[in-house]
């Protein structure tokens, strides 16, 4: 099995004036079996609770009880570091954010990966929102 690393680099929320939509702009760094990645890697996202059993918003609107979505969404990885941009409907398999997500308490950000061979596999740990 492949060894993941992931390091959360940045996590800003874009503010909601005049209907601009809510997204959050997510990057990250990716090693698989300690080299960082480079490709294309599939993604999932989920807003969950602070224990994980709650979704509050995944990226194609499937999880339930913080469990993984069904569709990944793919990213460019170039050296291990990806972007992804969180609630932007424009990109295959990603759902909008809703503002009501934010009215939560203890949001945090799951992510599962597959690098094309390894088969997906959830990131650790979740990240505070």
């Amino acid at each position: 099995m492949k060894k993941l690393l992931w390091m959360l680099f940045i996590l800003t929320l874009a503010s909601t004036v005049n209907a601009i939509p809510m997204m959050i702009n997510y990057q990250g760094q990716i090693e698989v079996a300690g080299a960082s990645f480079e490709g294309t890697g599939y993604f999932k996202f989920a807003i969950v609770n602070d224990d994980g059993s709650a979704t509050y918003w995944s990226n194609d609107g499937t999880s339930t009880g913080g469990l993984e979505p069904v569709s990944a969404v793919s990213i460019d990885v170039t050296d291990g570091l990806y972007n992804a941009i969180l609630g932007d409907t424009s990109i295959t398999n990603m759902d909008a954010l809703a503002e009501t997500v934010f009215e939560n308490d203890d949001l945090y950000l799951r992510v599962w990966f597959d690098d094309g061979t390894s088969g997906s596999q959830l990131l650790s740990p979740d990240q505070p929102i």
